[in-house]
């Protein structure tokens, strides 16, 4: 493991704060191998650098998080994003988000969405008529490049990158809908992207972030052992940080909704026994079939371009 990076609070550059939860393992301890193991699913002993609370705007981040090389390597270890939850319980999720946008009757324009694993959003917004112009993706998963290629189909061209240099090449003013789901708190820098999504977007167009939310019941009922205390997060949102950063990176008319997660009991089953006393797959597999939603602790913010 290379030495990690520090740096103030991401939202307003504040140094002053205290320690609010500290893991189980320190990850400097850890070889890249040990790293890797910790990186991807959830495990009942936790491994995180320590999260501060901002005295000046109450963001919870840490202080220390992976060198840059580090973390391309871990990432570039990872399956897609679907394949975490289920790709049926994640389908039923992002319909349910899509549905937010909608709402807000965004312009008919270009889409952009960064980390859009296997297209589902996107495709229900094309399917919805809601996209008119190019899809640009901004997806390090190269597996599922084929799969969002196709979804350009007769309408439009698709632009695929691996990192988030695709902004540069994004005309301006150019998009209608842009659409962050659980990427706001894997950014080390959330303001920069914002601006940078602001920039290409035309006025009046709708951006949609998903992130966890940090003073969520559950997160208070599992204290150090909620699952989104992980590597992957150099910080974590509330619904008022959420907000600032939104504000912060010229977004306005700002709303901030608790969303509703689609599940099958087996794996919220396998998920509590993992996080409790570290062992899964005990759950029945007969308990897939059992459906149904639950708001576990997500929140989306929807901000208009203005």
């Amino acid at each position: 493991m290379r030495p990690p990076q520090t740096r103030a609070c991401p939202i307003c550059a504040g140094n002053d704060g205290t320690i609010e939860v500290r893991p189980a393992v320190d990850p400097c301890t850890l070889t890249e191998d040990q790293l890797l193991r910790y990186w991807t699913g959830f495990h009942a002993q936790r491994v995180f650098f320590p999260y501060v609370r901002c005295a000046a705007c109450g963001m919870l981040y840490t202080r220390t998080y992976l060198s840059d090389e580090d973390t391309a390597s871990l990432y570039s270890a990872m399956e897609d994003n679907m394949a975490e939850a289920g790709s049926d319980n994640t389908a039923a999720t992002q319909h349910g988000y899509v549905d937010l946008v909608s709402r807000c009757h965004p312009p008919r324009h270009d889409y952009l969405e960064i980390g859009p694993d296997t297209g589902v959003f996107a495709g229900d917004c094309m399917a919805r008529g809601m996209v008119d112009g190019r899809l640009w993706f901004c997806e390090p998963n190269r597996e599922v490049w084929d799969r969002l290629g196709a979804l350009g189909g007769q309408r439009g061209s698709v632009e695929l990158a691996p990192d988030l240099e695709l902004l540069d090449r994004i005309p301006t003013a150019s998009v209608g809908i842009a659409v962050a789901i659980h990427v706001m708190d894997h950014v080390v820098d959330p303001i920069d992207v914002l601006r940078r999504m602001r920039r290409v977007m035309v006025d009046g167009g709708v951006v949609l972030v998903v992130v966890h939310n940090e003073r969520s019941l559950m997160r208070r009922a599992l204290g150090g052992r909620w699952p989104p205390f992980r590597l992957q997060h150099p910080h974590l949102f509330s619904p008022t940080t959420l907000r600032r950063a939104l504000e912060t990176g010229g977004f306005g008319s700002c709303t901030i909704r608790r969303t509703w997660n689609a599940f099958d009991a087996r794996f919220l089953l396998d998920t509590l026994l993992t996080v409790t006393v570290g062992r899964n797959g005990l759950a029945p597999q007969w308990l897939r079939a059992v459906r149904f939603k639950l708001p576990l602790g997500n929140i989306a913010g929807i901000g208009v371009a203005s």
